[in-house]
């Protein structure tokens, strides 16, 4: 019996402009051309859509990094605790489309979104009150937080 033929579908990676865990900014590197919008993504790691529209047809993938991002591949390495986010900018155009396929999903309706517009990257750092408040479900959780006692050592 034949394989079945892969098909692939070409896949758009942002590059991080700001992050509440660390200041620098980075440069602005969105998906196509066209207006940018400005995106805060507070999941811990990240997004893809496999289903955006392409302006010649077709579609095409974008992926927004977590906030442990600058994790991936390290064998040891602490995940950042609830309350970050990283921001990426995206084409206006596959935004709208984003949104347009999956805005009733829960990163799109919780409060505050999981993935959020934002004006600029100075509202970005105006709003890390608001964005601290992210909350996903999958943080890690310190064990003094969770009643968790230290188990007593015995040597017989």
């Amino acid at each position: 019996m034949p394989r079945k033929a892969k098909t692939t579908i070409p896949e758009t990676s942002l590059s991080v402009i700001a992050n509440t865990a660390e200041e620098p900014a980075k440069k602005a590197a969105g998906s196509g051309t066209g207006e940018q919008v400005f995106i805060a993504c507070g999941m811990p790691l990240g997004i893809k859509f496999d289903d955006v529209d392409s302006p010649g047809g077709g579609v095409h993938a974008v992926s927004f990094p977590g906030v442990n991002h600058a994790i991936r591949g390290k064998k040891t390495a602490i995940l950042l605790p609830k309350g970050n986010a990283t921001l990426v900018s995206i084409s206006r155009a596959d935004w709208e489309c984003i949104k347009r396929k999956h805005g009733r999903e829960r990163c799109f309706v919780s409060e505050p979104p999981l993935l959020w517009e934002m004006k600029s990257e100075s509202e970005f750092k105006a709003r890390r009150d608001e964005i601290a408040e992210m909350v996903t479900g999958v943080e890690p959780v310190t064990p003094e937080s969770a009643n968790v006692e230290r188990a007593s050592v015995n040597e017989e």
